[in-house]
């Protein structure tokens, strides 16, 4: 996204609006209406709503997550009560996800140089060749 996003104006717009809003709630303890204009990050399909007191990220129309919860409640104070997870729009554990994107980023393909040569290895690979340097590191230094 871009500095002059349409959609970044209007959530930042929207965001100060609700933070006001949520504000005088506090100060005067009274209850004003929810702004219920959803607010978009778009990113490959990738949306996330929120509307102040609730933040549900979807996929594909699907809500969905990888590095999170899906679905953050939060109370008055900002700070979140309730977190659920979903896979493409069925409902997970928080271990599930960690499993899942353990396995995305051993999966990952990475291009490795050594010399003039380059190597394609995938991430699984990839950690190995990290921890194969860290052990020879401590072996040198011992």
């Amino acid at each position: 996204m871009g500095i002059y996003d349409p959609f970044h104006v209007i959530n930042r717009l929207f965001a100060e609006i609700d933070h006001g809003f949520r504000e005088v709630e506090d100060e005067w303890h009274v209850q004003l209406p929810t702004i219920s204009v959803p607010s978009f990050t778009q990113n490959d399909d990738v949306r996330v709503y929120s509307d102040g007191k609730t933040e549900k990220h979807f996929k594909n129309g699907a809500l969905h997550r990888l590095d999170g919860p899906a679905v953050i409640t939060f109370g008055k104070d900002g700070k979140p009560l309730t977190e659920l997870y979903y896979i493409e729009g069925e409902r997970t554990t928080k271990e599930a996800i960690q499993a899942a994107k353990a396995k995305l980023e051993d999966e990952k393909i990475y291009k490795v140089y050594l010399g003039n040569k380059a190597y394609t290895i995938n991430g699984k690979q990839l950690k190995e060749v990290k921890n194969f340097i860290e052990s020879f590191k401590t072996q040198q230094g011992s």
